[in-house]
């Protein structure tokens, strides 16, 4: 349910209490209790505070009730195995996939999505429908079509631009086209072939014009770069979230962040964006044993993901605000665990702590998307976007795939196990 303050006042309260709370940074509390009116959470606290107002009441044991999951980047409107050399808008098959993969979304506990990249206004009628149907997938926040260079990163269903003026044009018109961002390809990447991920394709002054074209209309920008150079320049530019930043030198190999860089990034609070479609390798290596004293089971071609992970690792813990994104080009798993197993890997195989990846999936999506106090919180004020987990993922990070339930806009739309109460 929306509308106003009044009518939220006017609704009947939905209370919520699990065995454990965990609001979107530091450690799951102990018997806290939520009350949803509206849309809204209304009230959250100590059991005994949070008042009984004759509303349903929910008590879920055993359980953990944390923010909705934000997944940061993706891209609903790209299916898995398509040529994303030929991408024409309008598809009705990937629209339909794009629709069947929203829902599966929010049944795992994804309740807002950053769409960052889709053929045409794709993406923008994606969200128009799920916001008509709120039950029928996650929150989108659209990009709409991803602005590169002519021979850059998604050039086959970009907006391409040399200089200035046109840079600040392609911005122009993705606001006329009701797109909810600016996502800008600095580098090459790995789904263009014949790009160079560690080589920036647009310059400084192309984008100053869009980060000051795109601030002016309200409108926050998403940078892709996975080298050094493009990372550089899109912090020199502005930008309001740097995406993979996988530390590329000119050589393609990857690196630890530069000192400089790296004050850089603390000191401005640059939210940045750990994406990139996870190797089925890994997800097959996490419901695979390992024999005590056994060597680490991974090949030498997944230490390139390990180092990424490692390098986010060193940043989340330097200050930096850190996102995660599936980068999902949808199919690869069937039952959209694209997130979940993410952070699952690298909780296990890159030292991440669990309530560090939980952080990144929460609060530091919302950072990232400008809506912070919003989503990814358990706050009085913030939408009711919340998900209901067997066990603790502040101590196992596997039990966030333990889905008991799902609300969004405060609205049970998943019910996966019997709630008492």
């Amino acid at each position: 349910m929306t509308g106003t303050a009044e009518d939220r006042e006017a609704s009947p309260a939905t209370r919520i209490r699990a065995r454990w709370l965990y609001g979107g940074a530091g450690v799951a509390r102990r018997g806290a209790a939520i009350l949803v009116r509206g849309d809204r959470i209304a009230a959250v606290g100590p059991d005994a505070d949070v008042p009984h107002t004759g509303g349903p009441e929910l008590t879920f044991e055993a359980a953990t009730v944390l923010p909705g999951l934000i997944d940061a980047h993706t891209h609903l409107l790209l299916p898995y195995g398509r040529d994303l050399t030929r991408v024409d808008s309008g598809s009705a098959a990937a629209t339909a996939a794009a629709r069947a993969v929203a829902a599966r979304l929010l049944g795992r506990g994804v309740t807002t999505v950053r769409d960052l990249g889709s053929p045409g206004t794709d993406g923008q009628a994606l969200r128009d429908a799920i916001g008509a149907r709120p039950a029928d997938g996650p929150t989108v926040v659209a990009a709409g079509r991803p602005i590169t260079s002519p021979d850059g990163h998604f050039r086959s269903f970009g907006i391409t631009v040399e200089g200035a003026a046109e840079a600040a044009g392609a911005v122009r018109l993705l606001h006329d086209e009701g797109a909810d961002l600016v996502k800008i390809a600095v580098t090459g990447g790995s789904l263009t072939p014949g790009t160079d991920m560690s080589r920036a394709y647009l310059g400084r002054s192309e984008m100053a014009a869009i980060v000051a074209a795109a601030h002016a209309r309200g409108m926050r920008v998403a940078a892709h770069a996975h080298g050094t150079e493009g990372i550089e320049i899109a912090l020199a530019a502005g930008v309001d979230t740097i995406e993979h930043c996988t530390w590329l030198d000119a050589r393609g190999r990857i690196q630890a962040p530069p000192p400089e860089l790296l004050r850089a990034l603390c000191d401005r609070k640059q939210s940045v964006v750990l994406a990139g479609p996870i190797e089925p390798a890994i997800a097959d290596l996490l419901d695979t044993p390992v024999p005590s004293g056994a060597d680490s089971p991974m090949a030498p071609g997944l230490e390139r993901r390990l180092r990424i992970w490692r390098n986010g690792r060193t940043l989340a813990r330097a200050g930096v605000p850190m996102a995660l994104g599936s980068d999902s080009i949808y199919g690869q798993f069937p039952d959209c665990r694209d997130l979940t197993v993410r952070a699952r890997a690298m909780v296990a195989f890159a030292g991440w702590r669990p309530a560090e990846a939980l952080a990144a999936l929460t609060s530091g999506g919302a950072h990232a998307l400008g809506r912070a106090g919003e989503v990814g919180t358990i706050a009085p004020g913030a939408y009711a976007d919340l998900l209901v987990v067997a066990g603790n993922p502040t101590e196992s990070i596997g039990d966030l795939d333990r889905v008991v339930a799902v609300f969004k806009r405060g609205r049970r739309v998943a019910r996966d196990a019997p709630v008492n109460g």
